[in-house]
């Protein structure tokens, strides 16, 4: 190789060379602002928190006359969680005819809240085993469990809708069933009745 040649390589060397080092200290260079987009996001679970009285102390006020039919607005003592609460309910006692059977509603009986994959719940309720309240020989039949929820009419199991975490917003709903005086000859605290409410996320 001629002497020329040689300094022609050398130099085209050094220029390759040198273009490396520039470009790669062009990619090192620190600016004075950087900026970056994280997307984000939450998985929440499916739960339902269900709120109810665990018992149910219903006192019946007698009827004053004719067919007797009492007052819709009975006071009835509870315990909501071991919290005391006072709700109403609507029922009365028939003093003549009829079947001895009276209708019973437990107004706001029962509260749901939490999540879902559609927004709503299934509530239903059945019996536990406690169809028959007694008091020595007499009894009280219990029967016809519904729930009901607002205009959601009255059924053995109802869909209801989840309105989210919060207490204050939860759905409320009543229970309704039938009471059977037929048995009953005594007054005083007939006890045993048992029913059951189930809530399960859809």
């Amino acid at each position: 190789m001629t002497l020329n040649k040689k300094i022609r390589s050398i130099a085209l060397g050094a220029a390759l060379l040198g273009a490396t080092c520039f470009s790669s200290s062009a990619h090192a260079a620190v600016t004075t602002s950087q900026s970056g987009t994280s997307n984000v996001s939450v998985i929440t679970p499916a739960f339902v928190v269900l709120s109810y009285y665990d018992t149910i102390n219903l006192t019946l006020s007698a009827p004053s006359s004719g067919d007797g039919k009492v007052s819709a607005a009975q006071a009835v003592s509870v315990s909501w969680n071991g919290g005391q609460d006072t709700q109403s309910v609507d029922a009365g006692i028939a003093a003549t005819g009829g079947t001895g059977v009276t209708a019973v509603t437990l107004q706001n009986a029962w509260s749901v809240r939490g999540l879902s994959s559609d927004g709503n719940v299934t509530v239903a309720i059945a019996s536990a085993s406690g169809d028959t309240l007694t008091n020595g020989t007499s009894t009280i039949g219990m029967s016809g469990y519904t729930v009901s929820s607002g205009a959601i009419a009255a059924a053995a199991s109802i869909s209801a809708p989840l309105k989210g975490l919060s207490a204050v917003n939860s759905t409320k709903g009543n229970v309704n069933l039938n009471l059977n005086f037929s048995g009953t000859t005594k007054s005083g605290a007939h006890t045993g009745g048992k029913f059951q409410i189930t809530a399960t996320t859809i």
